[in-house]
C-alpha cells in the first residue's frame, strides 16, 4: 500500500495520510454490539479512514481509494458510511454510471438531490446556476466554477446542522463536469465539517489528480488473503481453499466470490491435473458474472490478434510468435497494462491472475477449444501437459483419451490428491463412450470426490451416474447415502 501526496485529491496540509492513534470514532448509540471480523481484508486502510471520520465535527478532510478492480474500494465505502451513520453523521453517496459518463452533472446530481429541498434556498446567484446545471431551471449549462460554488455553499449549509460525510465511487465513469465540481469542493473541505471520500481505479482523470492524499489499494499479501477467507468461507475445503487462494492473487472480491463459483461449474471446467501449473492454467478457473466483468472492456478493446496471443498464453503456453505479415500485438498489449513480456523467459506476465481467467472467460468455446489443440500439438507426446490439453479440446467421445485420464486419475489418487483426481476421473467420464463404463467412472470419481472433502461434487457425480446405468452393485446406493447424509 502506497500513501503519498503524488497523486490524488488536494487537502488541507498537502501531507501524506499517516495512520492516527487517536480514539477511534464512537457511534452515536454506544450500545451497539461491537463489530464483528473484518470481512474486507482492509484494516490497515481502515484505520488511514477513521482518524477522518472522527474529527470531522472539528476539520475537514479529503481522500482517494485507488485500486484496480475488486480490490476492496466499495467495501471500505461501505464500512465508511455504516461508521458514519452511526456516529450520527449524514451521508450522500454517489456511485459512478459508464452510462451516464458522458450526461453533465449527472453524477453531482445524484449527491445533491437530497438536500435540495431542505432548508432556505441559497442566494438567486447559487440557486439558479445549480438547478440549471441539474436541470431544474431552463437555460444554458453553467460555468462549472460556478456550479461548484453554488455546490459547496449547499453543502456547507446542511453541514453546519449534521456533519456531511460524501462517498463517491467509480470516480473513474463521472462526467468530467461533476468530476471538476467534486475536485473543487475536495479541495475546499478542510474548512467545513465535511469528509469526502472517493474511489477510482487508477487510471484517469482522478488517479492524477495532484498534490492529494491517496490511498493506493494493493492485493493483500498472503496472510491477509488466508485470513479474510476464512472469515467470509470458514467451512471451505482445503483443496478449494489452496485452490482459491492461488487464483484470487490477494483479490477480495475474488476471495469473496469464487469459492461459489468453484462449487457450481461443471466438472470438465475444473482441474484437469494436479500439478499446479497446470491445474491453474488449464482449469479454466469459472469467474461469474461479477468477477467477469472486472478487466471484460479493457481485453475487449485489444485487437483480436492479441486477445489470441495471450489467450495462448492464459491456458498455459508461451508468448506465440505472431504470423508473418501481421504486425505484432504486444506494442498493444503492454500499452493496455493487462501483460507484458518477460524478455528473460519468453513467457508473458498478467497484471493479475485474474487477468489470466478473464480472458478464458471472455473467449468463446470454440476459441478455447481450438488455443488448447494448438498448445496440445506444440508437446511432446507423453507430456501430461499434452492430454489436459487435449481432454480440454475434446467435445465428443474419445475413448483413447478417457484411458489415459483415467489412468491419471488413479495414479493422483494414489498420491493422496484425491479431491483434484476426482475432476480427472469426471472428465475421463465424460469422453466414455460405452454407457456402463461411463457411469462406473462417475462413480469413482464421486468416491474420489468424498474422500478428498468435496460432497457436494461427489452428490452430483452420483447424480449424474444415476442417469447413465442402473448399477451392478451396492456401492454407489451406499456411497451415495453417505454423501446426502453429509451435504
Amino acid at each position: 500500500m502506497e500513501i503519498g501526496t503524488r497523486n490524488g485529491w488536494e487537502s488541507a496540509s498537502g501531507t501524506a495520510v499517516q495512520a492516527d492513534p487517536a480514539e477511534p470514532l464512537q457511534p452515536a448509540d454506544s450500545g451497539e454490539p461491537a463489530p464483528g471480523p473484518d470481512r474486507t481484508g482492509r484494516g490497515p486502510e481502515r484505520a488511514l479512514l477513521e482518524p477522518a471520520l472522527a474529527a470531522v465535527r472539528e476539520t475537514g478532510a479529503a481522500l482517494l481509494l485507488r485500486g484496480d478492480p475488486g480490490m476492496g474500494k466499495t467495501a471500505l465505502l461501505d464500512w465508511a458510511e455504516d461508521r458514519a451513520a452511526r456516529a450520527g453523521l449524514r451521508v450522500l453517496r454517489m456511485a459512478g454510471a459508464e452510462a451516464e459518463s458522458d450526461l453533465p452533472f449527472a453524477a453531482l446530481h445524484q449527491v445533491l438531490w437530497p438536500l435540495l429541498d431542505t432548508g432556505p434556498a441559497l442566494p438567486d446567484g447559487a440557486q439558479g446556476p445549480l438547478e440549471r446545471a441539474l436541470g431544474l431551471r431552463e437555460g444554458a449549462l453553467p460555468a462549472v466554477t460556478e456550479v461548484a460554488d453554488a455546490a459547496l455553499a449547499l453543502l456547507a449549509r446542511a453541514a453546519a446542522d449534521r456533519p456531511l460525510v460524501l462517498l463517491l465511487d467509480g470516480l473513474q465513469w463521472a462526467d468530467p463536469a461533476s468530476a471538476a465540481v467534486f475536485r473543487s469542493v475536495a479541495e475546499r473541505a478542510a474548512g467545513l465539517p465535511l469528509v469526502v471520500i472517493g474511489a477510482t481505479r487508477h487510471e484517469g482523470t482522478y488517479a492524477t489528480c495532484p498534490a492529494g492524499r491517496a490511498i493506493d489499494l494493493e492485493p493483500l499479501d498472503d496472510t491477509r488473503a488466508a485470513r479474510l477467507l476464512r472469515v467470509l468461507h470458514p467451512h471451505l475445503a482445503d483443496w478449494a481453499r489452496r485452490r482459491v487462494l492461488r487464483a484470487a492473487g490477494g483479490n477480495p472480491l475474488a476471495l469473496r466470490e469464487l469459492p461459489a463459483e468453484l462449487e457450481r461449474a461443471a466438472p470438465d471446467r475444473l482441474a484437469v491435473l494436479a500439478d499446479p501449473e497446470s491445474a491453474e492454467l488449464l482449469g479454466e478457473l469459472p469467474l461469474g458474472e461479477r468477477l467477469g466483468r472486472l478487466y471484460e472492456d479493457r481485453l475487449r478493446a485489444l485487437p483480436q490478434e492479441a486477445r489470441r496471443v495471450l489467450l495462448l498464453a492464459a491456458l498455459g503456453g508461451p508468448a506465440a510468435p505472431t504470423p508473418p505479415g501481421t504486425p505484432s500485438p504486444w506494442r498493444a498489449i503492454e500499452d493496455s497494462g493487462l501483460a507484458r513480456l518477460d524478455p528473460a523467459t519468453g513467457r508473458v506476465r498478467f497484471r493479475h491472475p485474474l487477468v489470466r481467467a478473464g480472458l478464458v472467460h471472455i473467449a468463446s468455446s470454440a476459441q478455447r477449444r481450438a488455443a488448447h489443440r494448438r498448445l496440445a500439438d506444440a508437446l511432446p507426446p507423453h507430456d501430461p501437459r499434452r492430454i489436459a490439453h487435449l481432454a480440454a479440446a475434446a467435445i465428443g467421445p474419445d475413448d483413447g483419451l478417457a484411458a489415459l485420464l483415467y489412468a491419471e486419475a488413479e495414479a493422483m489418487g494414489d498420491r493422496g490428491a484425491e479431491a483434484e483426481a476426482a475432476s480427472v476421473m469426471a472428465r475421463a467420464a465424460g469422453l466414455t463412450a460405452e454407457v456402463e463404463r461411463r457411469a462406473a467412472r462417475l462413480v469413482a470419481a464421486a468416491e474420489m470426490a468424498a474422500r478428498g472433502g468435496r460432497l457436494r461434487f461427489a452428490d452430483r457425480l452420483l447424480a449424474e451416474s444415476a442417469t447413465e446405468a442402473a448399477p451392478r452393485t451396492p456401492q454407489p446406493a451406499a456411497l451415495y447415502a453417505l454423501v446426502v447424509a453429509y451435504v
